[in-house]
């Protein structure tokens, strides 16, 4: 019998070398002794250090090295006047340097205000203004660079429902320049999140209602004057709850959200809605627990990016039985420019009983994802902070092959490698 040689390719086999080689993986648990502790948004630096903030009466700033260790973790409080300080969002400042929005709470008649700051990258504040009007609660959610060096946030204020969608534009140092005010329908308004467009202008997402007080998907595009150019909400299917929690800007025009979505009963979902230039629904893509059922599923968005070649990635919490015994849980998700989805990861660093939630992600400079959040555990809860590859992996791709003799000189295969669901394997004989 002619002896067969059979051997295997791996197409991929340099990338994946270089991708074990040069990607840094992590899972931390950030914070400090009896202290509550979550964080909303990751950056990664250009010293390629990272820095996360957060919340929970606190101004929570926390810096790690490239492979997750930590330098500092800073409170900003002061209890004689401050009730709460909560950063949600934040951006890299051409200087280098950290903008942060949010909102500060005075301690003395319990109202809330949007807040502006500006930090370097050791902690020092270097200005901070209050933005907002003092006689309404007012809290900002999302910040981006403008195109003149100043920043544009997004927020909401009121002292009660109809609450209004409030974007303030600032110069540099933070100082306001104007304000909008919008409403759709007799309930809860609220902007979640802002990204910048090519045209200097602006998209928004979050949160409108109709006349019932159901809240609706809130998408609004401005110029860069603060001029409307569009202002709507998109329903499906009468649901009851739902809200944009994230937005990005496509390569070749339009935009993609990232939506939290319930129906009546409260089952939860994650939505992604792909928009064309013209404010059109493309398509969208309902984003469901491991075993597709919606009536137990729990997967919703916090965040999501673009990436240069089209394709789509977010965060999110999910829930449901086939992760019964890790809980809730953070993932990461990929899809393609046509809302096809190419993987999902599931992550967890909490114990088991106990809740993940990543708040906030970043794309790194090796091609990878950093997320933060919030990881409960029996007295409170610590900051989950975990580092992947561009695959959403936390380690190494590894390959390993077996083979055994079969009948008529048949040989058998079994592809026993770990973190290589996605790759392209090439067999020859």
């Amino acid at each position: 019998m002619k002896k067969k040689i059979l051997f295997f390719i791996l197409v991929s086999a340099l990338a994946l070398t270089s991708i074990a080689q040069s990607t840094r993986y992590f899972e931390e648990l950030l914070g400090r002794p009896n202290v509550d502790e979550n964080t909303n948004v990751v950056l990664q630096l250009p010293s390629g250090s990272y820095v996360t903030f957060g919340e929970i009466n606190s101004g929570d700033f926390i810096k790690t090295d490239a492979y997750g260790n930590l330098i500092f973790d800073s409170l900003y409080y002061d209890v004689d006047t401050v009730f709460a300080m909560l950063w949600e969002d934040a951006v890299i400042a051409n200087d280098g340097n950290l903008v942060l929005a949010g909102w500060h709470g005075n301690g003395s008649d319990s109202t809330q205000q949007m807040w502006i700051c500006k930090v370097d990258t050791i902690g020092q504040i270097l200005w901070s203004n209050y933005v907002s009007d003092s006689l309404y609660n007012s809290i900002a959610y999302g910040i981006a660079k403008a195109w003149d060096g100043g920043y544009i946030i997004c927020g909401a204020t009121g002292n009660s429902n109809p609450s209004m969608g409030l974007i303030i534009k600032t110069d540099s140092f933070g100082n306001k320049l104007w304000e909008r005010r919008l409403l759709i329908g007799t309930g809860e308004n609220i902007y979640l999140r802002v990204a910048a467009t090519p045209d200097s202008g602006f998209v928004f997402t979050g949160a409108g209602s109709d006349n019932g007080g159901h809240m609706l998907i809130r998408f609004t595009k401005i110029d860069k004057n603060g001029i409307v150019q569009k202002d709507t909400v998109y329903n499906f299917s009468n649901t009851y709850y739902n809200q944009g929690t994230g937005i990005a800007v496509c390569p070749e025009g339009g935009y993609v959200i990232g939506c939290e979505f319930s129906d009546a009963t409260h089952n939860e979902a994650g939505l992604l809605i792909k928009l064309n230039s013209n404010f059109d629904t493309v398509w969208t893509k309902l984003v469901l627990n491991p075993q597709n059922d919606f009536s137990h599923s729990m997967s919703f968005f916090y965040k999501i990016f673009i990436l240069s070649d089209g394709s789509i990635v977010g965060c999110g919490a999910s829930a449901g039985s086939s992760l019964s015994n890790i809980g809730i849980c953070d993932y990461i998700i990929k899809f393609d420019s046509l809302g096809n989805e190419i993987w999902r990861r599931y992550l967890k660093v909490s114990a088991y009983g106990y809740a993940d939630y990543p708040y906030g992600m970043d794309t790194t400079s090796d091609g990878g994802f950093i997320l933060c959040g919030r990881a409960e555990h029996y007295n409170g809860s610590d900051v989950p902070f975990i580092k992947t590859n561009c695959l959403g992996f936390v380690a190494p791709p590894i390959a390993s092959f077996t083979d055994t003799l079969g009948y008529n000189g048949d040989v058998n295969f079994w592809n026993n490698s770990q973190n290589t669901d996605t790759c392209y394997w090439n067999w020859g004989d």
